[in-house]
């Protein structure tokens, strides 16, 4: 058996990789004017063709018979493509949207005699139809007819837009048919009944159009419980008779008839469970770690031989509905894109660019450049080659990669030109190939970047280029000829000589400059030819360009920077204006005294200045130029030859030049190129007032000149939102914090310098980027631009010496300076001023002191503790970025999720962790952290006035915890919690009811009377809703100490006579003296009374409609009732959330809706002092809800773990179900005093 052709035979499995269509399809292409890597998004296939949709805007059809691609390009072809579909009839019709909505149809005539890429005249066109403005989200679902007359496309907002192709007219009409409201998983249709099946994430159903009147048919009698990606299909029986098949949540398919009614329900979760046949793959995919979770079904399609595939973002399952078993799986993926079927194949994207094709036998198309490949019988299978974008310098460019053609589609409606069409790849344009010598052979090993760098500026671009053009100057300026004749050539391009480069390289793209194009290939003019140790450069000559410019920006900021707030030399502007008139630079002259004491000469670079300023302005350049030498400790030498600048006539600024490049000294460089990721320490030199001249000696005093410090007033705010923490105005964006005895010390992002100082904020007068002191404030040190230096008088700018390059991060004392560099750990002894290392097995990133213990951060955000000469791992702190030691010894740190946490004891090395809310949004990041002896600190970004957080009195954390319970919950309701009494009910995914008292310990597992779909509690009342629209009561409940019995007795159905012909509820709420409800169209119902008594009554109770609509035409889908009669909150299918106005106890409906805005939610739980409502960002609560103001004041982001449900008892309390586990969490909290003089008592503070 050398091919096995039934799956009976073989094993479903990766036989070869598709490398001639992957081969075909470029890594990148150009988005305007920058190139973006090109990803798949979607997949289509047939017998006959694949269609490949990316995120350039631009889809490739595959001919799995000649191994052609073809560029569709929609006629908006910038937008991402998210769907693709087609279907083979007399032509190939082929269907792609887009994330805008935007859908676009290729008709591919099926002749391809002429599509072999040659360039030749195309017989017959591609023509191209475009659906613009129904849909107004992204595209999620398309469906061809058998025919290719017919296109249904879904979207995001549950829109069904059919279009309807006229190929003798050359037209497309287009309407909208059907809006579900919910996101489109999956379509299908079947032309000989009419009827399409539409299913979206809340429900399934059939839609039978005729004309303009249509029929809707909905599959069982219930939508899902929640929102889920679940397909549907349909399918010919051997009766001839169709069956639709429906998804449902836990691996359940609904077999259902033309009309809805459910004949079957399907379970797949044991077999799934002892499936052991997983799909053979001939490279591991990236998988989830520790998932245990059974997958979900998606996607369905029926398959070959009566069997159905299932796709997921995670999972792929091949499975039989007659025999219940599953075939194969793939299960635990960590990203799969999308994924088709043909007759007999599977297609599916894993990752960014990875199409893989599964099967029971190979392909017949051959579509590896390894050939046929069969794993059964043992032949070779050739994997796809790594294709590496980066040049290998010294070898020829081949001529092959210079084929090009073009596709570009004009308007809509419209045939496309043979000139309009791309074949192969993705159109480049090279730059001219310099021939080379004979001799000469292929290099393969990188060159260093400074080796790059040095034959790119040696070879001849301003030839090819742009040619540089002289401006005229105003004539009332003046001229300095001897300065124009000996002013160097300036390698920064004008404004005139870049629009050159531009018109000029413009004719280069378009084959009219030094090459030309024939017949599809691009043939460079060889202009000139180089030597043998100049090596050819491969890149364009736009990132050439774009990379030399982006240089010199860098190189002229960070002397702008060095030059900024420095100390002028003693002169006057008449004495620089007759000094400049002179001939002052010349080209170099040697410095023949040489430099005594010196390991190393240091070289003085020539400053050169173009006459054409005001005498106001040249005064300004005089003094930068005079201070220039005061930040020569700054910069590193670039050579041993050392410049000297000449004059006939000495004047003040030679002279202040010639003494400073005689005192100076450079530091020895710790960094070499064979060895640049070690350092020894005896390679770190400091400078000190013997060896090292100082930044600012005492011939410098008398050209000093003080500079009067900034003042802004201290203006501090109390935080109505968050206890404790208050907000301290700036006077600028701050960008780094360090603590001062009784202050802080403020970095902004353009290197000023703040501090506070009693009742103001200073301005030092030096630039930096990190300013740390000790707590004494003794000792500082500065850091910029990775140099740091240290100082025993912070606040001035003398007497600062070198301490190290690369430096990462300080922790300063009074004794001691430690840094990181390179993550390794040194410190320095202020005594002596000797460096030593300290040994650590892992890579630093930050430093920490606090008394004689030493915390530290990894590279891979560990915290460790050097203690006793012991490097020691703390527990419990993952992903941290910053941390600190705030008062009353909390450890505070941020990790890299934005959150900020607290812990105040670590035992054993083991740290427990309480998150601390100070951010009214995700959105908003806590970028530095830092402390004193008095208060913590925080930086956030995010807010338009310059302010800081901090906190003097005590902080909340909150931790969520699981209860160790065996379950997979579904639904919990703990609104039946009061003063440690009642129940927290659970529903688990298997309908079972289990009754938990306050500290969660099981008390009884109640039976259930239906399948539930809703739980609503109260004190003392428990209400059900099942899947058919009936509700339940718990009767016998009760919380009194002569009685309790928090669990109840009985359930009792409650009589819906009233409501069973007109509403079909599907969520419930209950609260102490009503009860709301909401059904499946958005209508609002209440009824008056207490839960508790209505169960026990006899009573019918009476509903009551509620008026008011959401906004944008939009419908309730949810109502929430809290433990006060005025706090009723509604959500509506967008996810908006509402409050209920005008509720008294003489007027419980209510008068109107009003919108919260800001956020929306999946799901909300109300307090009798908060809502919080549960999104993808994780819990807000609203606070300050009271009777008068029952909108409340402001959105607080709530820390929380990654929770699929939330409910609230009465007093505040929190449970949760998280999201992976589905186990049932708890949310505690815990106040911390942040003084000795704050007591906390029962979680409250004491002030």
């Amino acid at each position: 058996m050398s091919s096995p052709k039934l799956e009976e035979e073989g094993v479903l499995r990766e036989w070869a990789p598709l490398s001639k269509l992957l081969h075909q399809i470029p890594m990148k292409m150009r988005q305007g004017m920058f190139l973006e890597d090109l990803r798949f998004t979607s997949v289509d296939a047939t017998t006959e063709c694949i269609v490949l949709g990316s995120n350039c805007g631009t889809c490739f059809w595959y001919d799995r018979g000649t191994h052609y691609v073809q560029h569709l390009r929609p006629e908006k072809g910038a937008n991402a493509i998210t769907c693709v579909k087609v279907v083979s009839t007399v032509d190939f019709m082929v269907a792609c949207g887009d994330n805008t909505g935007i859908v676009s149809i290729f008709k591919i005539p099926k002749s391809m005699e002429n599509f072999s890429g040659s360039g030749n005249n195309l017989s017959q066109k591609i023509e191209r139809y475009t659906v613009d403005g129904l849909h107004k989200t992204r595209v999620t679902a398309l469906e061809w007819s058998m025919n290719g007359q017919k296109l249904f496309s879904g979207d995001s907002d549950g829109v069904v837009v059919f279009t309807e192709m006229d190929f003798v007219m050359n037209i497309s009409k287009a309407r909208e048919v059907l809006n579900e409201k919910y996101s489109i998983v999956q379509l299908n249709y079947i032309q000989r009944e009419q009827i399409l099946l539409v299913a979206s994430k809340l429900r399934c159903i059939i839609w039978r159009g005729q004309n303009t009147n249509h029929t809707i048919t909905q599959i069982g009698q219930r939508e899902r419980p929640s929102l889920l990606s679940l397909g549907g299909t349909l399918v010919y029986e051997e009766s001839g008779e169709v069956t639709v098949y429906s998804c449902r949540g836990g691996l359940k398919l609904w077999k259902a008839d033309l009309t809805g009614d459910v004949k079957y329900t399907l379970l797949f979760k044991e077999a799934l469970k002892n499936c052991k046949n997983p799909v053979k793959l001939l490279k591991q995919l990236d998988t989830v770690e520790n998932n245990n979770k059974l997958p979900e079904f998606g996607s369905i399609y029926s398959w070959r031989d009566g069997l159905f595939v299932s796709f997921r973002k995670d999972s792929i399952v091949v499975f039989d509905p007659h025999q219940l078993t599953v075939v194969a799986t793939l299960l635990n993926i960590k990203e799969i894109i999308c994924a088709c079927t043909t007759r007999t194949e599977l297609f599916f994207i894993s990752g960014q660019r990875d199409l893989i094709r599964l099967g029971y036998t190979p392909d017949l198309y051959d579509s590896s450049i390894g050939g046929f490949g069969n794993m059964a019988t043992g032949e070779c299978v050739s994997g796809l080659p790594e294709v590496s974008i980066e040049p290998v310098y010294g070898s020829p460019i081949s001529s092959s990669f210079s084929r090009n053609s073009y596709l570009s589609a004009s308007t809509a409606n419209s045939e496309l030109s043979s000139s309009e069409v791309i074949y192969g790849t993705d159109p480049s344009v090279l730059p001219p190939v310099v021939s080379l010598h004979d001799g000469i052979p292929e290099l393969r090993i990188q060159p260093s970047r400074y080796q790059q760098f040095t034959t790119i500026g040696k070879q001849g671009f301003d030839d090819i280029i742009y040619s540089q053009k002289r401006l005229q100057k105003h004539k009332n300026r003046r001229k300095s000829a001897e300065l124009v004749e000996q002013k160097p050539k300036s390698s920064r391009l004008s404004f005139d000589g870049f629009a050159s480069y531009v018109n000029t390289f413009g004719k280069f793209l378009n084959g009219e400059f030094s090459s030309s194009i024939c017949d599809g290939e691009l043939e460079p003019v060889v202009n000139s030819e180089i030597s043998q140790d100049i090596l050819p450069d491969t890149r364009d000559l736009e990132t050439i360009v774009q990379d030399v410019t982006r240089k010199e920006m860098l190189l002229e900021a960070s002397l702008e920077n060095l030059m900024v707030n420095l100390h002028p030399l003693e002169s006057s502007c008449e004495t620089v204006d007759s000094f400049c008139k002179k001939e002052i630079f010349k080209s170099s002259a040697d410095l023949t005294d040489p430099v005594p004491n010196s390991e190393k000469e240091i070289n003085v670079n020539t400053v050169e200045v173009h006459l054409n300023l005001p005498k106001e302005e040249i005064a300004v350049i005089s003094k930068e130029i005079g201070s220039l030498t005061t930040e020569s400790n700054l910069q590193e030498p670039e050579s041993d030859k050392v410049n000297n600048i000449d004059d006939t006539n000495s004047s003040k600024i030679n002279q202040k030049i010639h003494e400073e490049s005689k005192n100076a000294i450079c530091e020895e460089d710790i960094k070499s190129e064979s060895n640049e990721n070690n350092i020894l320490v005896e390679d770190i030199k400091l400078l000190n007032s013997q060896d090292i001249d100082k930044v600012s000696g005492d011939n410098c005093d008398d050209i000093c000149e003080e500079i009067d410090k900034i003042i802004f007033p201290l203006t501090i705010s109390d935080s109505s939102i968050y206890a404790g923490w208050c907000t301290l105005n700036c006077p600028d964006h701050s960008a780094f914090l360090s603590p001062r005895e009784g202050g802080i010390i403020l970095c902004s992002p353009k290197f000023d310098v703040y501090y506070t100082n009693e009742d103001h904020w200073a301005l030092l007068k030096y630039k930096a980027q990190i300013v740390i002191v000790s707590t004494s404030g003794h000792i500082g040190v500065r850091i910029h631009c990775a140099i740091a230096q240290y100082s025993d008088d912070w606040k001035g700018t003398r007497n600062w010496e070198m301490l190290c390059r690369d430096v990462q991060h300080v922790a300063v004392t009074d004794e001691e300076i430690w840094f990181v560099s390179r993550g390794d750990l040194f410190y320095l002894s202020v005594k002596d001023k000797k460096v030593h290392t300290v040994p650590c097995e892992a890579k630093l990133s930050k430093i920490y002191t606090y008394g004689t213990v030493i915390y530290a951060i990894t590279i891979h955000g560990l915290v460790l503790k050097f203690e006793n000469d012991q490097w020691q791992y703390i527990k419990g702190i993952k992903n941290c970025r910053s941390m600190c030691i705030g008062p009353n010894n909390l450890i505070w740190f941020i990790d890299s999720g934005n959150g900020l946490f607290i812990t105040d004891s670590v035992k054993d090395n083991k740290a427990i962790c309480w998150q601390v809310s100070v951010t009214g949004s995700k959105d908003k990041e806590i970028t530095c952290i830092c402390s004193n002896s008095e208060a913590i600190y925080t930086l956030i970004t995010g807010n338009n006035i310059p302010s800081i957080l901090f906190n003097k009195t005590y902080v909340t954390g909150h931790i969520w915890s699981s209860a160790g319970l065996n379950l997979e919950c579904f639904q919990i309701a703990a609104a039946g919690i009061f003063e440690e009494k009642g129940c927290v009910w659970v529903v688990d995914t298997t309908n079972k009811l289990i009754a938990l008292d306050s500290s969660l310990i099981i008390l009884e597992e109640v039976d259930t009377p239906c399948n539930i779909v809703c739980i609503a509690s109260s004190p003392e009342a428990l209400w059900l809703l099942a899947d058919d629209g009936s509700v339940y009561l718990r009767q016998g409940i009760s919380n009194t100490y002569s009685y309790y019995n928090p669990v109840g007795k009985k359930w009792r159905k409650l009589n819906m006579e009233q409501l069973h012909s007109q509403v079909e509820l599907v969520s419930l709420s209950c609260g102490p003296d009503a009860v709301w409800a909401c059904d499946i169209r958005g209508k609002v119902v209440m009824v008056v009374g207490s839960p508790h008594h209505i169960a026990e009554d006899t009573f019918i109770p009476v509903w009551v409609g509620v008026d008011g609509k959401p906004i944008e035409n939009n419908t309730f889908t949810k109502v929430y009732v809290g433990p006060e009669t005025y706090m009723v909150w509604a959500l509506d299918n967008a996810g908006n959330i509402y409050v209920r106005e005008g509720i008294f106890p003489y007027h419980p409906v209510g008068t109107g809706w009003v919108h919260v805005p800001d956020i929306k939610a999946s799901h909300l739980t109300i307090s009798s002092e908060a809502v919080f409502v549960l999104n993808q960002d994780g819990i807000y609560k609203r606070v300050g809800i009271t009777q008068s103001n029952y909108i409340g004041d402001a959105w607080i982001y709530f820390p929380v773990i990654c929770l699929d449900y939330v409910t609230a008892s009465f007093g505040g309390e929190l449970w949760g179900i998280c999201s992976k586990s589905k186990d049932l969490m708890k949310h505690k909290k815990k106040t911390f005093p942040l003084s000795s003089d704050i007591t906390v008592e029962n979680d409250f503070a004491l002030l």
